[in-house]
């Protein structure tokens, strides 16, 4: 497993779930793929969230809709063209 300080420089100091800048001590190892739903520890498989993000996305699977520019969460942002398992994508004007 990467450690959180080499992901933090990885990628960048910004929560990889709202795409706002994080300071060191908010963030957290993000599961692109949860491990509830088999994803495992590996580099590519992990990304930097801020604890909020990480705590309200929980272990939901990421759903892709590639019409969706970005969607949001309660005030927060997600990842450009993801929305989350059980959630519908606002509309794209």
């Amino acid at each position: 497993m990467i450690s959180l300080d080499s992901l933090y420089k990885r990628d960048g100091g910004i929560c990889k779930i709202s795409n706002h800048h994080i300071s060191r001590e908010e963030a957290t190892r993000d599961h692109i793929r949860p491990r509830a739903h088999g994803g495992s520890d590996d580099p590519g498989n992990l990304r930097l969230a801020c604890e909020r993000c990480n705590n309200r996305r929980g272990s939901r699977m990421p759903v892709p809709y590639p019409e969706v520019l970005a969607d949001s969460v309660d005030g927060y942002a997600l990842c450009a063209g993801v929305a989350l398992e059980g959630r519908r994508p606002r509309s794209v004007l």
